[in-house]
């Protein structure tokens, strides 16, 4: 008899476990489906949706299974997809009445396009995630881990997607009671950047800020290739097409700063341009859309501080495609250190920013550009020395067609120049020389219409007329003195200005001097 009772024991104990496992996995979709209503209530613009949960009770733990996350005005694709999510709450911090709790996300997808981001910066007070996080009971996150996670942002449909794979994410003491200029949370990642980089990032985080996260801390950028970011700068009409980046440094981007503090970088090998079209469309109307988004990319612009910079064996053009003929500036064989240098030399840290360029423009002119950029304090000053030596004059004969309808066929130039700006005023001058000038050559334009031939010859004698007897050289040397065109043109600004001067009306207008004498 004591045996059976143990056996009816034993049998209850096993009907009523079994009963309480059963009332579990019942449990499961009732939950499962309270997830999803109580977190969709509170988002207005995305949705969650969870495949499939599992409720472990004596465990204080769940897992979920095929979560996705998506934008509503722009749900395809989902932003996020997780195969495997594990969630636990710790006893001990139970006991204390606080709800700490442990996560673990296994091969996540993040799939995030422009529209998505332009729809996100543009309300970031209506998707309200963040509010609806902070609304709730106080919450902390002990420790959130990501493995093997793939990252990609599409810019344009038709444009190279910019991935990061192999993710592996770790984060600490994430709070729903953080202060908005804060950064409470530990955050570490590593990932792999296209095909060969890597990025790695350590410091702190703000997971609650407006509209996106908030980062402070130390990241490095190794074996970056350069035409894998074409995706994100061919909007800007950067063509990019070989090279490697590295980089290392510190950076803060949140609503309140955003700055990057490189201590050093390497381009290597580079060959990139900018390729300038003109908008026919009403060109007062475009000006005063121009400056309403340049207005609104300087609010938004990040700071930039190099403490010491390389570029080793790089090519940058520019191509201008609103001229007939469309024509290719271009420096080859660039080498260039940069010290101390910002895009805001209004915020320069310390002493003068000093860049030194060397290269062959055009391909053949020997070329040294160097500088000297003081603090913006509250105006620009700097020292500028540009120097191209014996330069063909012939490869420059699509710039010649198109703003001065002529071509030559043989000579060289040399340019030298100094500018100073200070006290809102510009000093200094340019120097072209012009070496054994031929404009007209039978046999290139033999299929030239004779009265063209004839235009050419005569600018071509008129040249002659010009050269000194002695070096058998043009020289001119216009004088730049006088006041800063824009005084509210920073320096960056005015250095391009003076330059575009410098070259279009020392060197251009010379030719066409000419053609108005003939």
């Amino acid at each position: 008899m004591r045996h059976g009772w143990i056996a009816w024991v034993v049998g209850i104990l096993a009907v009523v476990l079994a009963l309480v496992i059963g009332s579990v996995f019942l449990m499961d979709e009732p939950v499962r489906r309270y997830i999803e209503h109580q977190v969709n209530r509170q988002l207005h613009v995305y949705s969650l949706h969870v495949g499939k949960l599992d409720l472990h009770p004596l465990a204080l733990s769940l897992d979920l299974e095929n979560v996705s996350i998506v934008q509503n005005r722009h749900p395809d694709p989902p932003i996020v997809v997780i195969p495997q999510w594990h969630a636990s709450l710790q006893w001990t911090e139970l006991m204390k009445t606080n709800i700490v709790s442990d996560h673990v996300i296994k091969h996540p997808v993040v799939n995030v396009t422009r529209s998505q981001v332009k729809s996100e910066l543009a309300n970031p007070t209506k998707s309200g995630w963040q509010d609806a996080l902070r609304a709730i009971f106080p919450v902390r996150i002990n420790e959130l881990k990501v493995e093997d996670a793939e990252v990609t942002y599409f810019d344009h449909p038709k444009a190279r997607p910019l991935k990061l794979s192999h993710l592996q994410f770790e984060a600490g003491d994430i709070s729903n009671r953080a202060q908005e200029q804060d950064y409470p949370s530990t955050i570490r990642f590593d990932a792999q950047l296209f095909k060969a980089g890597r990025v790695t990032f350590g410091g702190r985080a703000n997971f609650l800020t407006k509209p996106l996260l908030a980062l402070n801390g130390d990241f490095t950028l190794e074996r970056v290739l350069i035409e894998d970011l074409i995706g994100l700068t061919g909007r800007y009409n950067v063509q990019l097409r070989s090279g490697q980046l590295q980089a290392e440094g510190q950076v803060e981007y949140a609503p309140w700063k955003k700055t990057a503090d490189i201590n050093h970088f390497l381009l290597e090998d580079v060959k990139a341009d900018y390729v300038y079209r003109k908008h026919p469309r009403d060109e007062a109307g475009r000006e005063e859309v121009v400056a309403t988004v340049k207005e609104m990319q300087r609010k938004d612009e990040v700071t930039v501080y190099v403490k010491h910079g390389k570029v080793l064996h790089s090519e940058f053009g520019f191509v201008n495609k609103s001229t007939n003929p469309e024509y290719r500036v271009v420096m080859m064989d660039v080498n260039a250190e940069f010290d101390n240098i910002s895009n805001r030399l209004k915020e320069l840290k310390q002493g003068n920013a000093v860049a030194k360029v060397t290269g062959l423009f055009m391909g053949t002119g020997r070329t040294v550009a160097a500088g000297t950029f003081g603090r913006e304090d509250p105006n620009p000053a700097f020292d500028l020395d540009v120097r191209i030596v014996k330069m063909e004059l012939k490869s420059l004969n699509d710039v010649l067609r198109a703003y001065a309808d002529i071509d030559v066929s043989k000579g060289a130039l040399s340019f030298f120049s100094q500018l100073s700006v200070k006290d809102g005023q510009v000093t200094g001058y340019v120097k072209p020389m012009f070496g054994d000038v031929e404009v007209y050559d039978p046999q290139q334009d033999k299929d030239k219409a004779m009265t063209r031939k004839w235009y050419e010859a005569v600018v071509g004698g008129v040249v002659g007329l010009l050269k000194n007897p002695r070096t058998e050289q043009v020289a001119a040397q216009p004088d730049l003195s006088g006041p800063v065109t824009n005084p509210q043109a920073d320096t960056w600004q005015i250095v391009a200005t003076l330059i575009q001067n410098a070259f279009f009306k020392a060197i251009l207008p010379r030719l066409e001097q000419e053609r108005g004498r003939s």
